[in-house]
């Protein structure tokens, strides 16, 4: 049977801790401690190398509580196996102000993906 995919929701979040905690970036320990949220930390009030992974992950935590961190698990059996981020961009707010990015796709779809 091939992986299951799962909408991230709260209930979820144990199993997107884990997958981070342990699996995520296992060849890469340098991004460990990313959970996914270097667009949406304030980068211009503290820069991004000076974050901790525990402030990351308690950050990711109450950003999938209150639904403004989204994407999909993907599992085989019960363990997460892969994660992509996707949510319309005005939930992201570093991508909210990417003045590379055209201001009229602020409603536009944007992923990114870990496996």
């Amino acid at each position: 049977m091939g992986p299951v995919i799962r909408r991230l929701r709260p209930e979820l979040l144990p199993g997107y801790l884990a997958f981070f905690d342990h699996d995520a970036f296992r060849d890469n320990p340098d991004w460990a401690g990313c959970y996914c949220c270097f667009f949406h930390a304030d980068h211009a009030s503290r820069d991004w190398e000076n974050r901790s992974g525990e402030e990351n992950r308690a950050e990711a935590s109450r950003l999938i509580g209150e639904g403004k961190l989204q994407g999909y698990l993907a599992y085989v059996q019960d363990k997460v196996i892969g994660w992509c981020q996707a949510a319309p961009r005005l939930l992201i707010p570093n991508l909210q102000n990417d003045g590379a990015l055209p201001q009229e796709g602020l409603n536009s779809w944007v992923r990114s993906h870990v496996s």
